[in-house]
């Protein structure tokens, strides 16, 4: 028995072997030379919280300190009759 077109068929299991590898290794470059923009996008977000939070810190010790400073007053200088 004579296979008439085994050496079509071995040659398109080879194309499609090279485009599996070929997508394989694209995907893997891809998310290998993007992981230092993911790092540099997590650490700005990080930086950008501490300071978010370092403002909100001065902004509490600062109502407190005039909260401070208004009960401290005595009841009859801050009431008017």
């Amino acid at each position: 028995m004579v296979w008439p077109n085994l050496g079509k068929l071995e040659s398109q299991l080879g194309e499609m072997g090279r485009r599996y590898l070929s997508t394989l290794l694209m995907m893997f470059f891809q998310r290998y030379l993007i992981v230092d923009d993911l790092l540099a996008d997590r650490l700005a977000s990080n930086a950008a919280y501490h300071y978010q939070f370092q403002d909100l810190e001065q902004r509490i010790t600062s109502l407190e300190a005039r909260l401070d400073s208004a009960s401290a007053k005595p009841i009859e200088q801050t009431r008017e009759v």
